[in-house]
């Protein structure tokens, strides 16, 4: 009814008095569910009942049925000229025209560009889907009922148990109406192109990966072909001349298949071509003439033995994304790659260095996942950037200019802290408000302390949920100085309230901040690690956090109790008033300490106050000196305690 603008609407169906009546028929949860079937516009109605060929309980991707519903021709532009989006992207409005209304559910998300990967449907909505197809509409046959009559189904679901055999191929040739073969397992028989020339789609249902396909059809005569995919397939007798003239195929999916390289090597006739997924292939080369799929959007070589580029690369206008995870030949990319302006995304594994093109031209890229690749010196042309992940050393390397003007960035891994004349760079965080996700290292850089770290404004920054701090490692001569400086850092890099995970890491100074253990200042916490902070002596307050689940203390050697500092904030507590218990650590369901290596006591806070209602794991390991720890075998179901001498013989 969220689509319904108008009161009589929702009137009417308030006083519609044949919903009782559908309620109370047998079977009648499908009757009501169908009304909101009914008030679909056409273009949904097919999309969504195209989704019954699939088995239930199936956790379809969003990518791939998109792409089997503009083969299908269910997608069409709108009738207003103005309108530039592709079909994917039209595809994906009618997708999540459908998830808003309930048809979907169980959703999973790429956390870096919020684009959904997957999803599934409840039985209930299969069964809804399966009522309003025609009865010739759709078919799910295996392999013991291939006698059954197919001449009128449109759509196909073949469960294909062992091999394949020839007079399977026999059944198909009445079903002339055919334009979708769903397949699972591991055999498949293709029809033929004599019989089954509306044939559109093939698709693989992808189970047990493990199992490769074994096709009995060498010739690929479909010409009104949309949708083929070969995963897993030896393609050794396969005619690559018939495939090479299926001049309407949007979508080739060669995913781990072998001998794919006589298909590619005449790969630039498909010119309608969109979609091409060389993925685990033993493909070693992309041809030259691979430049002339000027409709290709995306293109995944991830995992295979390509080596080289083709310069011909650079004539994809069109393709928004390019994977080539895993590429461990590849080492270089062409110095025209930047020509691609389209890109959304890359993720380089074995890149050593990005050419200049890619970041003197102003592009799209809105994900960059560097490995072993050395950061762009300039990257102020990436103005569509969300998210920034360089995995590589970090040490003697500087931030790429133009990073302070990127503030749609969302994620990123690390910030860099570098010294530029007695002056660290940490100011360039000051407008970046749009980050949910921040790393900042080699804080040790940062001399002017509270004041020069505040210039990060991270107090500011409300969309920020995951916060980790680094600091160096420092040379003896400078330990006493940075110290005390790193002390006054910390206090200026508080952050917003929202925050919900914090990371620290090598804080070198001998007491955290008020501001870590306030409820005031972190009430939204849930996730706490503090490593190697091994002068710091104390950690205060943190029973009084409100949201914290998960508290992870590692290598702080300089510990020795965990008492009442570990429980109160020295501010709250005064502030409380007397005379009735309080519960610390309010939600807290995982306590992993380790290398702890002075600490001797881990106490009970003192009555009437409790603490941890909610714990559920405890891990102490490699603490030598403990003796004692709180008696909390009533209250969690597991704990592990791992060389801890002393307390083990208790």
């Amino acid at each position: 009814m969220h689509s319904q603008s108008e009161e009589r609407q929702w009137l009417s169906f308030r006083d519609n008095e044949g919903l009782e009546t559908l309620g109370n028929q047998s079977g009648g949860i499908i009757p009501i569910l169908k009304l909101s079937y009914d008030t679909l516009p056409s273009h949904l109605k097919q999309c969504f009942s195209y989704c019954c060929l699939f088995p239930k309980d199936w956790e379809y991707n969003r990518e791939t049925l998109v792409r089997l519903w503009m083969a299908e021709g269910f997608i069409h532009p709108p009738s207003n000229e103005g309108n530039q989006n592709s079909l994917e992207d039209i595809g994906n409005d009618y997708f999540l025209s459908l998830l808003s209304r309930s048809f979907f559910q169980d959703v999973t998300s790429l956390y870096y560009l919020g684009d959904i990967f997957s999803f599934k449907m409840h039985d209930l909505v299969h069964d809804l889907a399966m009522s309003v197809v025609g009865s010739h509409e759709v078919m799910s046959l295996k392999k013991s009922e291939m006698k059954n009559d197919v001449s009128q189904i449109r759509r196909l679901r073949l469960i294909m148990e062992g091999k394949p055999q020839e007079e399977e191929s026999d059944v198909l040739k009445n079903a002339t109406r055919l334009r979708t073969i769903l397949y699972q397992e591991e055999g498949f028989v293709f029809p033929s192109p004599l019989s089954n020339n509306r044939l559109r789609v093939v698709h693989r249902l992808k189970g047990d990966y493990n199992r490769s396909l074994k096709t009995l059809s060498s010739t690929f005569k479909f010409k009104h072909m949309r949708y083929l995919d070969l995963s897993y397939s030896n393609l050794e007798d396969i005619h690559a001349v018939s495939i090479h003239q299926l001049y309407n195929l949007q979508t080739l999916s060669l995913y781990g298949s072998k001998n794919v390289q006589n298909i590619l090597n005449g790969i630039g006739s498909l010119i309608n071509l969109r979609h091409l997924d060389l993925y685990h292939s033993d493909a070693t080369i992309l041809p030259i003439n691979i430049g002339n799929l000027q409709s290709l959007l995306s293109l995944d070589i991830s995992w295979t033995k390509i080596s080289e580029l083709p310069d011909s690369i650079s004539l994809l206008h069109n393709l928004t994304e390019f994977k080539f995870k895993r590429c461990c030949y590849l080492n270089a990319l062409p110095r025209n790659f930047g020509a691609l302006t389209q890109l959304r995304s890359l993720n380089l594994s074995f890149i050593t260095e990005l050419p200049e093109s890619l970041t003197s031209n102003i592009c799209k890229l809105e994900c960059v996942n560097l490995q072993a690749c050395k950061l762009p010196e300039d990257i102020k042309n990436w103005v569509e950037l969300k998210f920034l992940w360089y995995r590589g050393r970090r040490d003697n390397v500087i931030m790429p200019r133009g990073i302070e003007n990127l503030t749609r960035l969302e994620l990123l891994k690390p910030f860099i802290v570098n010294e530029e004349e007695d002056v660290s760079n940490i100011q360039k965080l000051a407008h970046l408000n749009s980050l949910r996700w921040l790393l900042i290292v080699n804080l040790g850089n940062v001399r002017g302390g509270k004041i020069e770290a505040e210039k990060a404004k991270l107090k500011g920054k409300q969309n920020i949920i995951y916060l980790e701090l680094q600091w160096d490692c420092l040379e003896e001569e400078e330990k006493g100085v940075a110290v005390n400086n790193s002390v006054l850092v910390l206090e200026g890099l508080q952050p917003h309230h929202n925050l919900e995970e914090l990371w620290i890491h090598g804080f070198p100074g001998l007491k955290l901040p008020e501001w870590v253990g306030s409820s005031s200042c972190l009430p939204n916490l849930v996730k706490l690690k503090l490593v190697y902070c091994k002068s710091c002596t104390e950690l205060v307050g943190l029973g009084q956090l409100p949201c914290l689940q998960i508290l992870k203390i590692y290598r702080m050697n300089s510990v020795n109790c965990l008492g009442e500092e570990f429980y109160y904030h020295p501010q709250e507590k005064e502030e409380e008033s007397k005379g009735y218990a309080r519960t610390l650590f309010p939600s807290l369901t995982e306590l992993r300490i380790r290398d702890l290596e002075n600490l001797e006591e881990w106490s009970a806070p003192p009555p009437p106050d409790n603490s941890f209602p909610f714990l559920e794991r405890v891990e102490i390991e490699y603490c030598g000196k403990l003796t004692s720890i709180p008696d909390l075998r009533s209250q969690i179901s597991s704990l592990s305690i791992l060389g801890c001498e002393k307390l083990e013989r208790e």
